[in-house]
């Protein structure tokens, strides 16, 4: 099932920048995923999978000029991945548009969403 999401999130990213709400959107209701560990685990896979292979950064969005761009958190993949999860749980209800932060695919990304849409 984490696999699904992460070739969805590549799709999806191909043209865009991914908020965290959209992954979590697209794991519990595209997927199925119910809410509580379960999601928090699939998502939280999915982001170590996607930056741990250099397909994507995680940061916060820089909207000064265009086109947008994340400016990546600093950490290795596992303090990115704990910090996203943690700032979330701490909403206490999934991530709202432009909360927490958001996803953008690296070149290498974009070649690997490109090669899965063929």
């Amino acid at each position: 099932m984490t696999a699904r999401l992460e070739r969805e999130i590549l799709s999806r990213g191909l043209d865009d920048i991914i908020q965290l709400a959209e992954i979590v959107s697209v794991a519990r209701f595209n997927l199925g995923i119910p809410e509580g560990p379960d999601l928090f685990a699939a998502v939280a896979y999915c982001l170590r999978a996607l930056v741990g292979e250099g397909l994507a950064v995680v940061g916060d969005l820089h909207d000064s000029g265009s086109p947008l761009a994340i400016g990546p958190w600093p950490g290795d993949v596992d303090a990115v991945v704990e910090r996203a999860i943690l700032q979330w749980k701490e909403l206490g209800r999934a991530p709202n548009l432009g909360e927490i932060c958001w996803l953008e695919l690296t070149e290498l990304g974009r070649e690997a969403a490109r090669d899965a849409a063929l």
